[in-house]
C-alpha cells in the first residue's frame, strides 16, 4: 500500500519541484524597467499599470488592452495626441496610429501634412519655399510594431514609448515634442496577434515555462505570424492585396515620414539587430540614405551600450527587396529600418546556452531603440528634411537613369491593365490617359492607353 501511495504522490512532488525551479529561474532573470538618465515623469500622464493593472513586459497585452491604454493617454493629453483608425483587418479589428506632438504641432496637423506632401513633390517649389518648409516642419517619425502577430514584445514597447514621450521631463524630451511628430502603430497585424494571445492564454500555467516544447510557446498551425488569410503582411507593400497594408500605404502618403521603423522579433538564441543592414543594398538606395541609416545605428548603439544590451548590425537582415516595410518607405525618399529582438515567444524562453530571454527584455530593448530613433530624427531634423527633398526632386527629374514615363497599351486583357494602373496610383505614381490615337516606338496606341 505504501508503494502504491508513493507512486501516486510522486508525480505531484516532481511537478511542484519543476515549477519551483522554473519560477526561480524566471525570477532571477526579471528585468527592471529602463530608467532614462536625468528624467522625471509627469504624474498626470497615466501609466500602463494604472490603466491595465500591470507594468510593461509583465503580461502580453491584447489588442483591446493596447487600444484602451492609448485611449487613456489620449483622454489625459488631448491637446498633444490623436488616436486615428486607418483601416480594419479582415476580422474587423481596427488598425490605429497614435500621434504625439506639441500642442502647437497638433493644432496645425493638416498644415504639417500639407507641408510634407509639398516637399514630396518639389518640382514647383522655389528654393525659398523649400527653405521655409524645412525651417518650420517637424521631423515625422513612424514607429510600426508587430507586423508579424507572434512577434509579441513590440506592442508593449510601443505603449511604453507613447507614455515616455508624453510623461518624460528633461532633455531631450523637453524639445522632442516641439520638433517631432511621432506616430505609433501598436500592432500592424491585430488578427495574427490575437491568434497568438488566445493560444498563449489557453495554455499558460502557474508560472512561465521556458522550455522550447512548452505548449504556451509552441503555436499550432497556422500560428500568429500571418493575418486572417495567412498572408505575410511584410511581403505585401508591392502587390497591395491586404486591407492592413493598403491602409498603411495610404496613410504613409498623407504624412511622408522621414523615417519608418518596422519592429520585429527573431529567434530566441539571437540578441538584437538594428541598421545598418546587411549587404547587398538595393542599388536604388542613394548615398544620403545610407548615411542616415548609419546615423540611426550609431545613436541606437550609444544607448544600447549605456544600458548594457547586446546587439549586432550589418548581418542577416538586408533591405534589397522593395516590398518590405523597411525598404518600400526608402523608395519614397524616407529612411526605412528593421529592428529585430530575440523572442521569448511567451513570457520567458531558454536559449541553447542556458540563458533566459524574457518578454520584458524584448519590451525594454524595443523601447530604447524607439526612443533613440526619435532622438536621432530630432537632432538631424533639418538635414534629413533636405535629404528627403533632394531624393524626391532627383527622382522626379529622372536622374537615376531610365525613362521618366512608360506607356501601357490598353490592349489584350483590359482588366489587368486597369488593375496595374490602379495599383500604381496607390503607390503614388501619376497615371494619365491618352485622349487620341498616338504612336510610341513605332506602335500605334489605342485611345485610353
Amino acid at each position: 500500500m505504501r508503494s502504491c501511495a508513493l507512486h501516486q504522490f510522486f508525480p505531484y512532488v516532481l511537478l511542484t519541484t519543476l515549477l519551483i525551479i522554473c519560477a526561480s529561474a524566471f525570477a532571477d532573470t526579471a528585468v527592471e524597467s529602463v530608467r532614462w538618465p536625468d528624467v522625471t515623469y509627469d504624474s498626470s500622464v497615466p501609466t500602463m499599470e494604472s490603466v491595465l493593472g500591470y507594468a510593461p513586459g509583465d503580461q502580453i497585452t491584447s489588442i483591446e488592452q493596447a487600444h484602451a491604454y492609448l485611449r487613456a493617454l489620449s483622454e489625459s493629453q488631448p491637446a498633444r495626441t490623436r488616436l486615428i483608425e486607418y483601416a480594419r483587418s479582415w476580422e474587423g479589428r481596427p488598425l490605429v496610429y497614435f500621434l504625439i506632438g506639441s500642442e502647437q504641432t497638433m493644432s496645425r496637423l493638416e498644415e504639417v501634412k500639407a507641408g510634407m506632401r509639398a516637399l514630396a513633390d518639389p518640382a514647383e517649389l522655389s528654393g525659398s519655399e523649400i527653405d521655409a518648409l524645412v525651417a518650420e516642419l517637424p521631423a515625422v517619425v513612424w514607429l510600426a510594431y508587430g507586423v508579424h502577430g507572434n512577434e509579441i514584445s513590440s506592442t508593449d514597447a510601443g505603449l511604453q514609448t507613447a507614455y515616455h514621450l508624453l510623461a518624460a521631463q528633461g532633455e531631450p524630451f523637453n524639445t522632442i515634442g516641439d520638433n517631432t511628430l511621432v506616430a505609433i502603430d501598436p500592432s500592424q497585424n491585430p488578427d495574427g496577434r490575437m491568434r497568438f494571445v488566445n493560444h498563449f492564454r489557453e495554455t499558460y500555467g502557474i508560472e512561465p515555462s521556458v522550455s522550447a516544447i512548452a505548449a504556451e510557446r509552441r503555436e499550432p498551425w497556422p500560428a500568429g505570424r500571418t493575418n486572417h488569410y495567412l498572408f505575410d503582411l511584410n511581403r505585401d507593400w508591392l502587390p497591395l492585396t491586404q486591407p492592413e497594408v493598403i491602409g498603411r500605404v495610404k496613410t504613409f502618403q498623407e504624412y511622408f515620414p522621414l523615417v519608418h521603423v518596422d519592429i520585429h522579433e527573431m529567434g530566441t538564441d539571437s540578441s538584437y539587430f538594428f541598421p545598418p543592414p546587411a549587404q547587398p543594398f538595393n542599388p536604388h538606395y542613394v548615398d544620403a540614405q545610407q548615411e542616415m541609416l548609419d546615423a540611426y545605428g550609431r545613436n541606437n548603439a550609444k544607448w544600447f551600450d549605456h544600458f548594457g544590451f547586446e546587439y549586432f548590425t550589418q548581418a542577416v537582415y538586408d533591405a534589397y527587396y522593395p516590398g518590405y516595410g523597411d525598404s518600400w518607405p526608402a523608395f519614397q525618399g524616407s529612411v526605412g529600418m528593421t529592428f529585430e529582438m530575440a523572442s521569448a515567444r511567451g513570457l520567458a524562453g531558454e536559449r541553447r546556452n542556458g540563458e533566459i530571454v524574457t518578454y520584458a527584455d524584448g519590451v525594454q530593448r524595443h523601447f530604447v531603440a524607439s526612443i533613440a530613433t526619435v532622438e536621432t530624427a530630432l537632432v538631424n531634423r533639418e538635414t534629413f528634411l533636405r535629404n528627403f527633398v533632394e531624393y524626391r526632386r532627383s527622382a522626379d527629374a529622372g536622374e537615376h537613369g531610365g525613362p521618366r514615363e512608360y506607356v501601357i497599351p490598353l490592349t489584350g486583357d483590359r482588366s489587368v491593365v486597369h488593375k496595374l494602373a490602379a495599383n500604381l496610383v496607390r503607390h503614388g505614381i501619376e497615371i494619365r490617359r491618352t485622349t487620341e490615337k498616338a504612336r510610341a516606338c513605332d506602335v500605334e496606341l489605342p485611345v485610353g492607353s
